[in-house]
C-alpha cells in the first residue's frame, strides 16, 4: 500500500489606501497601487507495484486551498492632485497561478487499485475603490481600476493492474470564487480629462508540456485505468469545475461627477465605467477499463457549473457630466471545451460511458439604475456621445465519445448536456434624464452571441449482443434586451444640421447551433443502435422605449430588435447483426422564440 498527500494552504492580503479623513495635496500624480501575485503548486505522486503481493493499493491528494486578497482605496478624505491613479491588479504580466497534480498507480498479482484526487479551492478578491465621502480633484486623468487575472490546472490520474481485479480512477476538481470590482462610493469626483472605472477578470487555463502532442492549455483533466487478466477492470475518472464569478464597474448612488463649476474641463473629457469577465476551460475526462477474462468498464464524466455576473452601471441618483463622452460597457465571454472519451473492453462484457454535462449562468448587464420619485433623479450629461451596451459571448465545443466491446456483451452510451441561462441587458432605468451632443448620440445596445458544437458518439461490438446509444441535450434561455424604462427624459442634439445625432436602442441574439449524435452497434446474434439529438431553446429579445418617456433627436429614433438561429443538427446511427439488428434515431428541437421591439406600454 502507497499513500501520497500534497497540501498547500496560504491567505495573502495586499492592501494600499488613504484612510478616512486624511488630506492629500499634490502639484503632481498620485498613485495608489497594489499589484499581488499568489501561485501555489502541489504534486503527489503514489506507487505501490509488486507482483508478488496479492494485493496493493495506491492513492495520491494533491490540494491547494488559497485566499488572494488584493485592495487599493481611496477613503473619506480630500484629495487634489494632477492624474490620479487608484489601482489593485495582479502583478504586470503574471497571473495568479494554482496547479495540482495527483497520480497514482498500483499493481499486484491478484488486486491493484489505485486512486487519485487533485483540488484547487482558490477564492481571489480584488478592489479598486473611492469610499463615500471622498472630494477628489484631478487636474488631468483619473482611474479607478481593479484587474485580476487566475491560472488554473488540476491533473488527477490513476491506474490499478492486477490478474483478478484492476480498478483505477482520477477526480479533479476545481472550486473558485472571484470577485473583481472597481467603483466610486457616494462622492465628489472633478475630473479634468478622462475618468476611467475599470474591472477586468480573467480565468483561464495554465499550459502543461505532453510528450508527442506537444504544449497544451488544460484547465483540468482526470483519467483513470483499470486492467485485469480475471474478472473486471474498472476505470472512472471525474472532473468538477465549480466557478463563481462577479465582476463589477459602477457609480454609487448619489455620487457627482463634475459637478464643481470651479473645474474648467478638457474639450473631450470623458467617463468610462466598464467591466469585462473572460472565461476559458479546457478540461477532459478519460477512463478505459480492460479485462481479457471477465468485464471491463469504463465511465466518464466531465462537469461544469459556471456562475457569472458581470455589471457596469451608474447609480441611481447620480449627476455626472463630461464634455466628451459617457460610456457604460459590461462584456462577458466563456470558451469551452469539454471532452469525455471512455473505453470498456472485456471477454464477457465490455461497458464504457461518457457524460459531458456544462451548467453555464450568465448575467451582463449596462445600465443607469432607476430613479423613481422621490429625489432628484439621475442626470447625464455629455457634449459627445453615451453609449450604454451589454455584450455577451458563449462559445462550447462537448465532445463525448464510448466504447464498449466484448466476446458476449458489449456496451457503449454517451451523452453531452449543455444549459445555458443567459441574460443581456442594456437599460436606462425609470426617471433618469441624459443628454447627447456628440455626432452618434445616445446608443443603448445589447448583444447577444452562441456558437455551440456538440458531439455524442457511441460504439458497441459483441459476438452476441450490442447496444450503443447517444444523446446530445442542449437547452438554452436566452434573453436579451436593450431599453429606456418609464418616465426617462432622452435628448440628442448637437446644434448642428438636422438629420443627427441618433437616439438608438437595439436587442440583438445569433445562435448557430451544429449537433452530432451517432451511434454504431455491431454484433453476431443482436444489434441495437440509439440516437437522439434534442434542443430546447427559449429566447426574448427585446427594444422598447418604455411608457411615459419624453424623447428628443435631431436625428433618427430606432428602437430595433433582431434574431437569429441557424441549427444543423444530425441523429444518426447504424446497427448490425447475424440475427437482429435495430437503429433508432430522432432529433427534436423546440423552439420558443419572441422577437419584440415597441414604444409605449407593453402590448401583450
Amino acid at each position: 500500500m502507497a499513500a501520497a498527500v500534497g497540501v498547500n494552504v496560504f491567505r495573502a492580503t495586499n492592501t494600499a489606501s488613504i484612510a478616512d479623513g486624511v488630506t492629500v495635496t499634490s502639484s503632481g500624480a498620485l498613485q495608489v497601487g497594489a499589484a499581488a501575485q499568489g501561485d501555489a503548486s502541489t504534486k503527489a505522486y503514489g506507487t505501490a507495484f509488486n507482483f508478488s503481493s496479492e494485493t496493493n493499493v495506491a492513492a495520491a491528494v494533491a490540494l491547494n486551498k488559497a485566499t488572494v486578497e488584493n485592495r487599493a482605496s481611496i477613503g473619506a478624505g480630500v484629495i487634489t492632485a494632477g492624474d490620479i491613479l487608484v489601482e489593485a491588479k495582479t502583478t504586470t504580466d503574471e497571473s495568479h497561478d494554482f496547479t495540482a497534480w495527483a497520480l497514482a498507480g498500483a499493481g499486484a498479482d491478484e488486486n491493484g487499485a489505485a486512486g487519485a484526487v487533485g483540488i484547487n479551492i482558490v477564492d481571489v478578491t480584488t478592489e479598486g475603490s473611492v469610499a463615500t465621502g471622498a472630494d477628489v480633484w484631478s487636474d488631468g486623468d483619473m482611474d479607478v481600476r481593479a484587474q485580476a487575472e487566475t491560472g488554473l490546472q488540476v491533473v488527477a490520474g490513476g491506474a490499478g493492474i492486477g490478474q483478478d481485479t484492476g480498478v483505477g480512477a482520477g477526480v479533479a476538481i476545481n472550486n473558485v470564487d472571484q470577485s473583481t470590482r472597481a467603483f466610486i462610493g457616494d462622492a465628489d469626483i472633478d475630473v479634468q480629462d478622462d475618468l476611467t472605472i475599470q474591472a477586468d477578470a480573467v480565468l483561464k487555463p495554465l499550459s502543461l508540456d505532453i510528450p508527442v502532442l506537444g504544449s497544451m492549455d488544460i484547465t483540468s483533466v482526470a483519467a483513470g485505468a483499470g486492467a485485469s487478466s480475471g474478472d473486471v477492470g474498472i476505470a472512472g475518472s471525474v472532473v468538477v469545475n465549480n466557478f463563481d464569478l462577479i465582476t463589477h464597474a459602477y457609480v454609487a448612488p448619489g455620487a457627482g461627477i463634475n459637478q464643481d463649476g470651479a473645474m474648467t474641463p478638457s474639450a473631450s473629457q470623458s467617463v468610462l465605467v466598464h467591466a469585462s469577465d473572460t472565461t476559458t476551460i479546457k478540461s477532459g475526462a478519460g477512463a478505459l477499463g480492460v479485462s481479457t477474462d471477465g468485464a471491463g468498464v469504463g465511465a466518464g464524466l466531465d462537469l461544469a457549473i459556471i456562475d457569472k455576473d458581470t455589471r457596469a452601471y451608474i447609480g441611481s441618483h447620480v449627476q455626472l457630466h463630461a464634455t466628451g463622452d459617457v460610456t457604460v460597457e459590461a462584456v462577458s465571454r466563456e470558451d469551452i471545451l469539454s471532452v469525455s472519451a471512455n473505453i470498456g473492453a472485456g471477454d464477457s462484457a465490455g461497458v464504457a460511458g461518457s457524460a459531458s454535462v456544462q451548467v453555464v449562468r450568465t448575467g451582463t448587464r449596462g445600465y443607469v439604475e432607476p430613479s423613481p420619485a422621490p429625489g432628484t433623479p439621475t442626470a447625464i450629461q455629455a457634449g459627445g456621445n453615451v453609449r450604454i451596451t451589454a455584450q455577451g459571448d458563449l462559445k462550447a465545443k462537448q465532445i463525448a465519445g464510448s466504447v464498449g466491446v466484448a466476446s458476449s456483451a458489449g456496451v457503449g452510451a454517451a451523452n453531452t448536456t449543455l444549459v445555458h441561462r443567459d441574460t443581456v441587458e442594456a437599460s436606462i432605468g425609470e426617471g433618469t434624464i441624459v443628454t447627447s451632443a456628440g455626432s452618434a448620440g445616445l446608443l443603448v445596445q445589447a448583444h447577444s452571441t452562441e456558437d455551440i458544437l456538440s458531439i455524442a458518439a457511441a460504439g458497441a461490438g459483441a459476438s452476441s449482443a450490442a447496444v450503443a446509444g447517444s444523446a446530445v441535450v442542449n437547452v438554452l434561455e436566452e434573453t436579451t434586451r436593450a431599453f429606456a424604462g418609464r418616465n426617462t427624459n432622452l435628448t440628442a442634439d448637437n446644434g448642428a444640421a438636422s438629420g443627427q445625432p441618433d437616439l438608438v436602442f437595439e436587442a440583438q441574439d445569433d445562435t448557430t447551433i451544429v449537433s452530432v449524435a451517432g451511434s454504431l452497434a455491431g454484433a453476431g446474434t443482436a444489434a441495437v443502435g440509439l440516437g437522439a439529438d434534442v434542443g430546447v431553446i427559449t429566447k426574448q429579445t427585446t427594444a422598447f422605449i418604455d411608457s411615459g418617456v419624453t424623447a428628443y433627436a435631431e436625428g433618427d429614433i430606432m428602437v430595433l430588435a433582431d434574431d437569429t438561429e441557424d441549427i444543423t443538427s444530425v441523429a444518426a446511427g447504424l446497427s448490425a447483426s447475424g440475427s437482429a439488428s435495430v437503429a433508432l434515431d430522432a432529433a427534436v428541437h423546440t423552439l420558443d422564440i419572441t422577437t419584440r421591439a415597441f414604444i409605449g406600454d407593453d402590448p401583450t
